[in-house]
């Protein structure tokens, strides 16, 4: 047997001695690219620890939104959870710089920033302010803009009304860009779009396709603004009662799962995109983003701390 299946078939003599089963929360539709995901580390993990060591993935915003299911990492109600971008500006405003449309250029710059000095300092920020453990991240798609009008330049996002998560940050950079920001849950943004609640929303094209927000968007706008970053997470008073070698086993199990995601982002980007304007029924289009780009980044999120100065040193060197 592999040394990480003897590994994490500890999950079972740590977990069933004590109770309920552990759970792994997201907000991502079952089938979408992280849903697979979270599928596969739960997968992994049941494989090698039985019944007892099994974890129970609730989907689509089963047991809240992504704030809830951070705050409950953090009180120990919640064991695992897989999130987007939203926990910097929500659990480490001070890094949220990292989280601007346009700040970073593409998935390969995106992996180096949290896979240096940058997503260093966050999991320590994260583990000693908020009790939460950071156990891997991935590259899940390159978030485009969709509308039901076109979108050609900067010009055409005047008043707006697109949905956002509810990040403060990524708020004041689209309503910088001219358009008319709102907050809706993603398990509710496709009853949003249909009721026309909002015009536009912006995802990566994997999430639009399978969470059917196609069927009620009418232009795909290749903004490329932001490469997607998901987050895998457990609650530090679970993680600290689990012997190390289970840590090290559920931190290698949620490695394996995140570079599978991010292979198959790199992979399905084109994919999904062709499908979107084929049989999706989507009119792709090519804006100039150069005013989008410039009005967005200018924006200054913690003035006066030094804090965006460094961010953004961590940014650029990793650019290199």
């Amino acid at each position: 047997m592999p040394i990480v299946a003897v590994l994490l078939a500890l999950v079972l003599s740590a977990v069933s001695a004590g109770a309920e089963t552990p759970r792994l929360a997201h907000q991502f539709p079952p089938d979408s690219l992280p849903g697979r995901g979270a599928t596969m580390f739960a997968g992994m993990v049941a494989a090698r620890g039985g019944p007892g060591g099994d974890i129970a993935v609730y989907g689509g915003g089963m047991l809240g939104d992504e704030r809830a299911n951070l705050r409950d990492l953090a009180s120990g109600r919640l064991q695992f959870a897989l999130t987007g971008d939203l926990v910097i500006a929500y659990m480490a405003p001070r890094f949220r710089a990292v989280s601007v449309p346009f700040a970073l250029d593409g998935p390969d710059h995106a992996l180096a920033v949290f896979d240096g000095p940058l997503g260093r300092k966050l999991a320590d920020h994260l583990r000693r302010e908020r009790g939460i453990v950071l156990l891997a991240a991935h590259y899940a798609g390159t978030r485009m803009l969709t509308t039901n009008r076109p979108v050609r330049s900067i010009a055409d996002l005047k008043r707006l009304r697109i949905r956002l998560p509810p990040d403060d940050t990524w708020m004041a950079a689209w309503r910088l860009a001219g358009a008319d920001p709102r907050v809706v849950a993603f398990p509710d943004l496709e009853a949003a779009l249909r009721r026309g609640h909002v015009e536009a929303q912006e995802n990566p094209p994997n999430l639009t396709r399978a969470a059917g927000l196609h069927r009620h968007q009418r232009y795909l706008v290749a903004t490329d603004h932001v490469p997607q970053m998901q987050f895998w997470f457990a609650s530090a008073a679970h993680w600290d009662a689990w012997p190390q070698a289970v840590r090290n086993a559920l931190r290698t199990a949620a490695g394996e799962a995140a570079a599978w995601v991010t292979e198959e982002a790199r992979r399905g980007q084109a994919a999904d995109v062709a499908w979107l304007t084929g049989e999706g029924g989507m009119v792709l289009l090519r804006p100039d983003v150069s005013g989008m780009r410039e009005a967005m980044t200018g924006l200054d999120t913690d003035a006066g701390s030094g804090v965006d100065a460094l961010v953004r040193g961590w940014i650029r060197d990793a650019r290199r």
